[in-house]
């Protein structure tokens, strides 16, 4: 696409420093593409903009460590959340695939995102219950709701109606001779994220918005229902889950959860 190895470039030698890259684009005013499309953004939000060095989640899981991006992502709670419900599950006797492994991992599933949509957010504008979430006796507490032949009702736990997610999302992973590894996942959310492209760059914007809620109790495109904690404010960052596994196996090991 027209303008993306440059665009691509600009990102490269910019690295963090996002208001020289916002100097750097050639002209590309992001700030008049956004209020083209009626948003908001400007370039003095892209300078203001700080990367935070904050403290992982960490917690265990049959043998392995697992280190994991912390709030605002909410991603390594709700997966050491998953974890240690799991961690309660004989898996293995239960076998690869089955009905009764299948089902226990979606129920602890339901259980930790529920918490996800309503009790985690950026923590510079909301209090994360992280210890509460990763305390053993709470995750006990729900494994114990868990019914080993019976599904819990989505509507139980709240009025979310469970969409279907696209398989919009793009990972690839990169390893050379020297045993260097790089993984990148690129999303847009949703098919060609709004639908639309940055003029002379190349880089389809995405609607990453919708992990926000704009409106409290309704369901956003995938049909998840967010509270006020997840309210689409400026400043209050998204989240996802870049995570390692540290254990005793060989990296190419795989892992059993």
């Amino acid at each position: 696409m027209p303008g993306l190895i440059d665009a691509h470039t600009h990102f490269v030698f910019a690295g963090d420093r996002i208001a020289e890259f916002a100097e750097r684009s050639r002209g590309v005013t992001y700030e008049a593409i956004a209020r083209a499309g009626g948003g908001i953004l400007t370039l003095a939000d892209l300078a203001q903009y700080a990367a935070r060095e904050l403290a992982p989640v960490e917690c265990d899981y049959r043998g392995y460590h697992i280190i994991s991006a912390p709030p605002p992502s909410s991603g390594g709670v709700i997966l050491c959340e998953i974890l240690g419900i799991l961690g309660g599950y004989d898996l293995r006797a239960m076998g690869y695939r089955s009905a009764a492994e299948v089902h226990v991992m979606v129920e602890a599933m339901r259980l930790a995102y529920f918490d996800r949509n309503n009790r985690l957010g950026d923590p510079d504008f909301v209090s994360n219950p992280v210890a509460e979430l990763l305390d053993p006796a709470y995750q006990a507490a729900l494994r114990a709701r868990i019914s080993p032949d019976r599904a819990t009702p989505s509507s139980s736990l709240a009025a979310a109606a469970v969409g279907t997610e696209g398989s919009n999302t793009t990972h690839y992973s990169v390893v050379d001779a020297a045993g260097n590894a790089v993984a990148v996942t690129y999303t847009l959310n949703d098919l060609f994220g709004v639908r639309k492209v940055a003029a002379g760059t190349g880089i389809l914007m995405n609607n990453e918005m919708d992990d926000f809620t704009s409106k409290p109790g309704v369901a956003n495109n995938f049909g998840l229902v967010h509270t006020a904690i997840r309210m689409a404010t400026g400043g209050v960052n998204s989240d996802c889950c870049p995570s390692s596994p540290v254990g005793a196996r060989s990296a190419t090991s795989n892992v059993l959860v």
